[in-house]
């Protein structure tokens, strides 16, 4: 059998039988993929899904062990607010408001330790007080 240069390394299984290159690629890619979750869950474990990370901010977030923890408190903390805020629409706006800022202005750490710290202040304050101001 010839075997070009740019073949992939053929797996040989008992037997004798060649899987024609097939089995060590995706062998390979499985580790890759493996190995990547494992790292995304070992280093961040915040309050959202780090496989379905999409914008810069979130993916620092899930790369930053502080920031996931920050994340976490929030979520909670957003919880709290929820409950006690008295003007419902309001609130659901401000949030909005406010995530989409960090979705667009956050694309590195500093910015976003400034905005959980923000939030924090502010969620604490309506989750306190029930008011939006």
């Amino acid at each position: 059998m010839l075997v070009r240069k740019d073949d992939p390394p053929k797996v040989i299984a008992a037997g004798g039988a060649s899987d024609g290159g097939a089995i060590a690629p995706a062998v390979a890619g499985a580790s890759a993929a493996i190995t990547r979750v494992n790292q995304l869950q070992a280093t961040a474990s915040p309050s959202f899904d780090c496989l379905k990370a999409r914008s810069d901010a979130e993916h620092l977030v899930c790369s930053d062990g502080d920031l996931a923890s920050q994340d976490v408190a929030l979520a909670n903390l957003f919880v709290q607010a929820k409950e006690a805020v008295t003007d419902k629409a309001g609130f659901r706006e401000r949030v909005r408001q406010q995530w989409n800022y960090r979705e667009s202005a956050c694309h590195d750490r500093e910015c976003l330790a400034r905005w959980y710290a923000a939030q924090r202040a502010y969620l604490s304050q309506v989750a306190q007080t029930g008011r939006l101001d």
